[in-house]
């Protein structure tokens, strides 16, 4: 596995084989987070999350009951069949186009799977992301996908107690559809980053590229990561952020549009954007 420097997971989610790119990955990170944070006079999310926590409680769900522990394998049989869509630096057109259209469906597949039985989905994965993820006791996040990536936490372990604390409180949320107008406009921004190489925020304006968001759009970032379920998992600990503003993003049942695109990238493995959205329409 390739050896990566660590990095703050809070700052950029991912780390690079050599120190060039780790502050502009930590600068990407800090300038996308404008277009992340719920607007504070918006209470809605915190509303539908409460109505959600207390119809778990109403059905007898109780809110920190741990998961069953889970054999690391089967978590890392999983991830092993989602890295052969993790895009690669030096892949031809054909297989980028697969492994990003592969990429973008378990993706998808996942999140539906998250919102569907979000308990479930603590129970099959949490167990072993402790064990398998943060089994070192000194608060490193380590890839179980054999990248080599290892990340400095804020809270270690503890961020997926709290992650498991709320998903079993939760009962299901609506899917998400697909917009491909939304993974193109994704694409123009990991597209440009492919083949520039520069690291920055995506402009304020890509969600409305390739259609019409009605209602709320929100990006999502991810420097590094590896496999969809991994990208997915990384923003849904939020390591180190109060608001957990990407969780409630990912956990809005009104958000229910959703595009994705990924890229590998020289310095810092792998850039990924997500663009959930309200509504949307695509352009004729």
């Amino acid at each position: 596995a390739r050896k990566v420097a660590s990095v703050k997971a809070g700052a950029a989610e991912a780390a690079s084989a050599s120190s060039v790119g780790v502050a502009s990955a930590a600068e990407a990170e800090a300038k996308v987070g404008d277009t992340e944070q719920l607007d504070e006079e918006d209470e809605r999310v915190t509303k539908h999350m409460e109505k959600f926590m207390d119809k778990a409680r109403a059905i007898g769900r109780t809110p920190g009951q741990k998961a069953p522990k889970r054999a690391a394998a089967e978590y890392d049989a999983a991830l092993d069949a989602g890295a052969q869509t993790v895009p690669r630096v030096g892949d031809d057109d054909v297989v980028r186009a697969e492994r990003h259209a592969a990429f973008v469906a378990a993706f998808v597949d996942e999140l539906n799977s998250l919102r569907g039985a979000p308990r479930k989905w603590a129970e099959a994965n949490l167990g072993a992301v402790r064990e398998r993820c943060f089994g070192g006791g000194d608060n490193k996040y380590r890839s179980a996908t054999g990248s080599g990536v290892e990340l400095d936490t804020t809270e270690g372990a503890a961020a997926v107690d709290a992650l498991d604390e709320h998903l079993r409180a939760m009962v299901g949320l609506p899917r998400v559809a697909l917009a491909d107008g939304l993974v193109r406009s994704a694409a123009t921004f990991t597209d440009s980053v492919r083949t520039s190489g520069a690291l920055s925020a995506p402009p304020a304006d890509t969600p409305a590229a390739h259609g019409t968001t009605k209602g709320k759009a929100k990006m999502l970032l991810g420097v590094g990561g590896a496999t969809p379920k991994e990208v997915l998992l990384l923003w849904l600990l939020d390591d180190g952020k109060p608001k957990r503003t990407k969780r409630k993003l990912l956990l809005d049942p009104n958000m229910t549009r959703v595009g994705v695109s990924t890229c590998a990238h020289a310095d810092v493995a792998q850039v990924t954007l997500a663009i959930i959205a309200t509504d949307y329409t695509e352009k004729a």
